[in-house]
């Protein structure tokens, strides 16, 4: 990391930051050679120190292609604060005002009912809404993936902003 003054080290600051975040951005390789991204909405956990996301989708789709060809994959999560000013004779000195975390794990699709639902429970908490039991025709039609990330780095930006 280039600028390791805005490096996060502790694990309850990246906590915090995948906490508040409302989107994972999921890269994954395709056979062209050019990354795929696709934003999605995610569960969260610690495992020790890993960190542990879930996914969820229809059954069938792109994504999920790739992911079977090759669990290999890159997540970003982000916070925008706001934009931080230059001085107008510099506007080279304005920036935004951030927290974000980048990391390389690798995905696993979950085929049992148990882990399934554990994952859209997982969801559904970090947006707020409690759910305990989901049907199982909806389970049925949803794929549901644990991706595990050991690899991160985490940053932050918080100058003053406008």
């Amino acid at each position: 990391m280039i600028r390791s003054e805005k490096e996060i080290k502790d694990l309850n600051d990246i906590c915090r930051i995948i906490g508040r975040s409302k989107a994972l951005r999921l890269g994954l390789n395709t056979d062209s050679g050019w990354p795929y991204v696709v934003p999605l909405s995610f569960g969260f956990e610690l495992d020790g120190t890993d960190l542990i996301f879930y996914v969820h989708g229809a059954r069938q789709g792109l994504k999920w292609e790739l992911a079977d060809r090759d669990n290999r994959v890159t997540v970003e999560i982000d916070n925008m604060f706001g934009i931080i000013d230059g001085p107008p004779n510099n506007p080279c000195e304005a920036s935004t005002a951030y927290d974000s975390v980048i990391g390389q794990g690798t995905m696993t699709r979950l085929e049992e009912r148990h882990e399934k639902e554990g994952a859209l429970v997982s969801i559904c908490a970090h947006y707020g809404v409690d759910v305990v039991r989901f049907p199982d025709h909806m389970l049925a039609s949803t794929a549901a993936w644990k991706i595990r990330v050991p690899t991160y780095t985490a940053k932050r930006n918080l100058a003053a902003t406008r």
